[in-house]
């Protein structure tokens, strides 16, 4: 989805909300790769806290509640180079 290639390779295996999806993410992707936040008028994307809350990107983009902190310990220890 983030850069369209399902357009042309994988169309058939898609939902019909695959455009919009597609779009959100490049959206996202290049607002965070300028200003350093995914955020834009489709979405106001808040930081992972206390609150436990996600975006869930599907037919509705949405905050939800993600409460399996072992999981995100697990993906935040994964960015961790060990010497």
């Amino acid at each position: 989805y983030l850069f369209g290639s399902w357009e042309n390779n994988f169309l058939d295996w898609c939902s019909q909300d695959a455009k919009k999806i597609s779009n959100f993410l490049q959206i996202s992707w290049t607002n965070f790769a300028n200003t350093g936040s995914p955020s834009s008028e489709l979405f106001e994307w808040e930081t992972y806290s206390t609150n436990h809350l996600v975006a869930q990107i599907d037919s509705k983009i949405e905050l939800k509640p993600y409460n399996n902190i072992s999981k995100i310990r697990l993906l935040n220890e994964s960015k961790i180079t060990y010497e």
